[in-house]
């Protein structure tokens, strides 16, 4: 059986929030963990996706690629996950 674990967290420097994810493939001890928000999603290992656009996670924004508003997205993002 898989384990999953959600938590919600609300950055202190921004009045949005996040989802942070943390999920262990039949209860290992290694998770992959995530953040997102309605539009956007930033895996650990930083890959970067615009959900509105690529919902199967196929195309990652490099970081060249991001607009001011996927940049803004990232940053926010980032602190989600990194607590």
């Amino acid at each position: 059986m898989d384990a999953f674990c959600i938590c919600l967290k609300v950055p202190a420097t921004n009045s949005g929030f996040g989802i942070y994810l943390c999920y262990a493939r039949n209860g290992g001890s290694k998770g992959q963990e995530f953040t997102r928000d309605q539009r956007y999603k930033l895996h650990g290992d930083r890959k970067f996706y615009d959900l509105s656009k690529d919902r199967l996670e196929k195309n990652p924004l490099s970081k060249q690629a991001r607009k001011e508003n996927d940049a803004i997205a990232y940053e926010k993002l980032a602190k989600v996950l990194s607590g």
